[in-house]
């Protein structure tokens, strides 16, 4: 092809305004120039087809020579940043603090949890959708400039992660919320799960130093591209990784704690537990592990650290922040938090929360707490032994069933709760969760500190706000 003919396409695609265009012409002889004579455009047609053009030469990949020509050489050019976060607890938060950071940095962020679907911070749509299969739904949404997904160890198990790889991945622990189900036997069998996560990290793969399961899925990579995080002042693996020049990050849930990153002997960032909004003042410890590997993933993500900082001073200010975990439904004539505690580590955090939230002015602390029935019947005793923090526990069913009565899941939270002894929380058994609701309705009264801790956040808000407002 005459050069002259080429640029002719080359300028008529220009001025069209498109990249890609298909010019039909008829010419006596495409090696000489148009300028001679003898060429004539018939038309410019913006949905060209390619396959005239990959039978006359099969040798050449137009496909790909399209593609760079929009994405560029890099393989990577065309995608967007990715993180994935998994583990037994603190998954949804960290998920939505992660996303906060990005979209705080000015990114357009796709966020899927088990609260549900999340653009911008704007709910899309509710209900447990923390997987791979939400995931791919975002990423075919074109205005998405990050994706963060919560992956659980249910949507692994019926349909694999559904991403090929993540930039960035988290691994926050293994506990034994799940062993005895769908055919896990012990908290191994778990981490061998939930490990998919962390092999699908190929810029930076986030742990928890304080945990040997979590820590093992990093054994095999390249130091460089693990970062470690951990609430003990003495983890010998997080000193040595720090040592070496890795990304580290620690973090203390006390009220007067802080969340610090480490990298090359320098200190990232730190932040105090308390200047973040969703912490209460400091009363809600588990922020501080949310923050701590949010942060080191929104590191490997490219973000800076005065974002970072910047991102988490503003985490808590939005409703979006903090529904159906932390969530303060009521403040007057009595305060209503609305959260989800999952397993006996969880439920001591709570209690932990409701000690140090009432402590300015002390009051009666209730709780209404429910589990799921598929869990083993020492779990759910755990789950009532961990209820130390309060006066009085109402213990109640969810109203989705599988293995059990209604009232059996409460009698076993309850026995655990009967277990601390006379110095522990009085009880009451109820039945599905809407029941107890009106069991709490008589027993509140003005002043007292009422935690409802259930996965059916939805619906249960607008249960306790037509029966306690």
């Amino acid at each position: 092809m005459h050069p002259d003919n080429r640029r002719l396409a080359e300028d008529i695609a220009q001025l069209i305004g498109t990249d890609v265009v298909g010019l039909d012409l008829i010419s006596r002889d495409i090696g000489v120039s148009w300028r001679e004579g003898g060429t004539w455009l018939l038309e410019a047609n913006l949905s060209a087809g390619l396959r005239p053009h990959l039978l006359a030469d099969p040798d050449t990949d137009l496909c790909q020579r399209i593609v760079r020509l929009w994405m560029g050489e890099h393989p990577q050019a065309g995608r967007i940043p990715i993180a994935l976060i998994t583990g037994s607890v603190g998954k949804t938060t960290t998920s939505r603090m992660l996303a906060h950071l990005l979209l705080d940095a000015g990114k357009r962020v796709g966020l899927c949890s088990s609260t549900g679907v999340e653009l911008d911070g704007q709910l899309i749509k509710a209900g447990d959708l923390a997987g791979g299969g939400p995931a791919q739904w975002l990423l075919q949404d074109r205005r998405i400039e990050a994706l963060v997904a919560e992956v659980a160890r249910g949507g692994i198990l019926m349909a694999g992660l559904g991403i090929e790889s993540a930039d960035v991945t988290a691994v926050l622990n293994v506990l034994d919320n799940h062993v005895g189900m769908d055919g896990i036997r012990s908290r191994e069998d778990l981490a061998r799960i939930k490990a998919v996560v962390a092999q699908a990290a190929e810029k930076l793969l986030v742990v928890n130093a304080d945990d040997p399961l979590t820590l093992g899925m990093a054994q095999n990579r390249d130091p460089a591209t693990v970062a470690l995080v951990s609430e003990d002042p003495g983890c010998s693996a997080w000193h040595a990784h720090r040592r070496a020049g890795h990304l580290v990050a620690s973090y203390s849930r006390e009220r007067q704690g802080n969340i610090k990153l480490h990298h090359q002997d320098q200190q990232l960032l730190s932040i105090a537990l308390r200047e973040i909004p969703a912490s209460d003042d400091g009363a809600v410890g588990t922020i501080a592990t949310a923050a701590a590997f949010s942060a080191a993933q929104a590191i490997g993500l490219g973000l800076k650290a005065d974002q970072i900082i910047q991102g988490l001073r503003n985490y808590g200010l939005k409703a979006s922040h903090r529904r159906g975990r932390f969530e303060i439904l009521m403040r007057e004539p009595w305060q209503v938090v609305l959260t989800w505690a999952d397993g006996p580590e969880a439920m001591a955090s709570l209690s932990s929360y409701a000690l140090a939230a009432t402590e300015a002015e002390p009051c009666r602390r209730m709780l209404l707490c429910s589990a799921p029935d598929t869990r083993p019947d020492a779990f759910l005793q755990k789950v009532g032994q961990a209820t130390w923090g309060f006066d009085l526990v109402v213990c109640a069913a969810w109203s989705e069933r599988r293995n059990r009565t209604p009232d059996m899941v409460p009698a076993l939270l309850a026995k655990g709760v009967r277990s601390l002894g006379p110095d522990g929380p009085a009880v009451l058994e109820s039945g599905l969760e809407s029941e107890a609701v009106a069991l709490l309705a008589e027993q509140i009264r003005p002043g007292d500190f009422c935690v409802v801790s259930t996965f059916e956040s939805e619906i249960m808000r607008e249960k306790l706000l037509a029966a306690l407002s």
